[in-house]
């Protein structure tokens, strides 16, 4: 999974590797250059709460519209 800049700022359907759905919009997106990871990772807006995953977490993800 890579290129996911173009999630930032949408409401996007997430499947992680473990096989758990998650449902939120995309907040932030930072690049591999700017992560101490040295991986692009985005930021998702779940409730109140923020969680990050990077493409090694991810399974499939889709824009919702």
């Amino acid at each position: 999974m890579n290129n996911l800049k173009k999630y930032w700022g949408k409401n996007i359907r997430l499947l992680d590797i473990d096989n758990v759905e998650w449902r939120g919009f995309v907040e932030g997106y930072t690049d591999s250059n700017n992560n101490p990871e040295e991986e692009e990772s985005i930021d998702v807006r779940i409730g109140h709460s923020l969680y990050i995953f990077f493409p090694c977490d991810i399974k499939d993800i889709e824009i919702l519209e």
